[in-house]
């Protein structure tokens, strides 16, 4: 994104799962980011720009799929270890599933700064830094270095 392009809404990174569908095709994918505007979906084939599907949102943290309507805006190819994917911007949402979206991305913003803010003091209590990698899905395994810049990315993914 260049610097004269400000994001609408902060986006979370997350692990969750969505299955799109249109007529009878079918694929399901793994939710890897997400904002009140649209979603990222890793591990499925290449749709075609500005097709609009039907998706259903498992996501963490909730007990009810989202379910809305979305086109498809962009195709990332895989590259260097990451899945490719395709962007979706919703297009019909209920104003329930936006609100849940809302609060999952916030809920999720303020993990990562009080992950970060921990990551970044002085020698930080690991047992507090597994759970709360275990609640964003982050590797516990990594030295802290490491982990300070993963999340240092999933903070700055929030900025606006």
């Amino acid at each position: 994104m260049s610097t004269n392009q400000k994001r609408r809404f902060p986006r979370a990174s997350l692990n969750g799962t969505a299955q799109l569908t249109q007529g009878t095709f079918r694929c399901s994918g793994e939710v890897s980011t997400l904002s009140e505007g649209g979603v990222f979906i890793a591990g499925i084939p290449k749709l075609p720009v500005g097709q609009e599907y039907r998706v259903h949102l498992i996501l963490p943290k909730t007990f009810e799929p989202v379910v809305c309507r979305a086109e498809v805006i962009y195709n990332l190819p895989p590259s260097d270890g990451r899945k490719g994917g395709t962007g979706l911007r919703f297009s019909v949402m209920s104003a329930d599933g936006q609100a849940r979206i809302a609060k999952l991305v916030a809920l999720l913003g303020l993990l990562y700064e009080k992950l970060l803010q921990i990551l970044t003091g002085p020698e930080p209590d690991r047992e507090v830094v597994e759970a709360l990698c275990f609640e964003l899905g982050l590797p516990t395994e990594l030295p802290n270095s490491r982990l300070r810049w993963l999340v240092l990315q999933g903070v700055n993914q929030f900025r606006l």
